[in-house]
């Protein structure tokens, strides 16, 4: 499974098998570069598995509506950047309640893991 599955799995809690592809958009592919470098994925997909495994045990956690292929692109961006540390957890926590109203719990959950 590539991150952005993973990534899109466990926001929306879609099938495994449901693959959104990787957009063409030059901003994203600029800001996600260090991505295609193997140890970089291998270090974002290990930390996300272990978001997906306490996603999986939290009731509160509610799936973010990623029901567009614009917001799914957005979404992997920021995830990425945060775990990057290009952007600040705060950053990543307002820009997604600017998208999406009423999912405070999962911007902080999400980013309380992807920022360390």
């Amino acid at each position: 499974m590539n991150i952005k599955t993973l990534v899109l799995v466990i926001v929306m809690g879609i099938a495994a098998t449901t693959t959104a592809a990787y957009s063409d958009n030059a901003g994203i592919r600029e800001a996600t570069r260090d991505a295609g470098n193997p140890e970089t994925t291998a270090a974002f997909t290990k930390d996300m598995g272990m978001v997906v495994g306490e996603i999986k045990t939290d009731s509160q956690y509610k799936a973010i509506p990623l029901n567009s292929k614009e917001d799914q692109d957005w979404f992997y961006t920021q995830a990425f950047l945060l775990w990057d540390k290009k952007i600040s957890r705060s950053e990543f926590v307002k820009t997604g309640l600017g998208k999406f109203p009423g999912h405070e719990y999962e911007f902080n959950f999400l980013a309380d893991r992807l920022a360390k």
